[in-house]
């Protein structure tokens, strides 16, 4: 994969990924299980990485979550899809950090 193209993509996951996380995790205090939000293209011109991104993701959080978890509380993530769309993103990024579904 091209260099510039992998750095975009990794600032683009980072960039929701984190901040979605952070407030997923501040919020799920009285929780057992941590979640971790992921909003990527499933379906649009990116969707084969974001696809493979998220599938990573999930099998290292099955190995994790297999050997006890996070101090014992498991890991989920909880995917969306924003079909390729800024804009999408940014309505299901600030609808997750508002409380709505």
């Amino acid at each position: 994969m091209h260099a510039s193209l992998n750095k975009q993509i990794n600032m683009r996951i980072a960039a929701v990924l984190v901040p979605l996380s952070a407030c997923t995790v501040c919020g799920a205090s009285h929780s057992q299980e941590i979640r971790i939000g992921n909003i990527a293209d499933q379906n649009g011109i990116n969707a084969d990485v974001s696809r493979d991104y998220l599938a990573g993701a999930r099998t290292y959080f099955d190995y994790v979550n297999a050997n006890g978890g996070i101090y014992g509380r498991k890991l989920n993530v909880i995917a969306k899809d924003d079909g390729g769309e800024p804009a999408n993103t940014l309505r299901l990024t600030l609808a997750r950090a508002l409380g709505k579904r």
